[in-house]
């Protein structure tokens, strides 16, 4: 089975054991991430972040052990907000394209949704020999497992998620969107309380 990997929060070609890749179908669901305009689009890490290189090199000497460690990168970068805010540009704790530096400090961090940037990423095919899951182990019928989210924000929020060492939950709603689910299943198995960072909704496996 050939499948497609971007990789995340990198510029080197990545490959991750706890999940990695997905078909041609579903790859442009990914790619093309939209703004609140409607306007839909693959990131470009230099539009997003004009100030890119020098951003980096500023929280490579300010945070240097802090690459891809989430919201403890992020506690370094708001103990130097001053001098990283005028390498960057105006930048935001929140989940948000909002100010010039947000999507370059966020990628470098390893939060939010700038976890690639296909303009500049690489894009990788691997041929992938597998086994069909026994239908009595998953509720799905294509014989894959079910899915969980490992790297999402919700889940960096609720569990303090490293990305370098990763922790999963149950499909989480952004996950849901990009897989298309139906507004009857988000309705079964989303909405109930809140998530943390995001405020997003939680949501649970009861209809997977």
């Amino acid at each position: 089975m050939r499948v497609y990997r971007i990789s995340e929060y990198s510029f080197d070609v990545d490959f991750l054991q706890n999940h990695n890749a997905a078909s041609s179908d579903a790859m442009p669901l990914y790619l093309m991430t939209c703004d609140p305009s409607g306007g839909c689009s693959p990131f470009d890490a230099k539009k997003q972040s004009p100030n890119w290189e020098v951003c980096h090199d500023a929280l490579a000497r300010l945070c240097p052990h802090s690459r891809g460690a989430a919201f403890n990168c992020m506690m370094c970068a708001d103990t130097n907000r001053d001098e990283l805010t005028h390498a960057c540009g105006a930048w935001s704790d929140a989940d948000t394209l909002t100010g010039q530096g947000s999507f370059a400090l966020h990628w470098w961090c390893g939060v939010g949704w700038p976890e690639s940037a296909p303009m500049q990423t690489p894009i990788t095919e691997y041929c992938v020999e597998y086994q069909l899951l026994d239908s009595l182990q998953s509720s799905v019928s294509d014989g894959f497992s079910d899915y969980l989210s490992c790297n999402s924000d919700e889940v960096d929020g609720t569990l303090g998620n490293d990305p370098r060492d990763p922790s999963c939950l149950c499909i989480v709603y952004d996950d849901r969107l990009l897989a298309h689910q139906t507004n009857a299943s988000l309705r079964e198995d989303c909405y109930v309380g809140e998530m943390a960072w995001l405020h997003e909704t939680t949501c649970n496996c009861s209809g997977q």
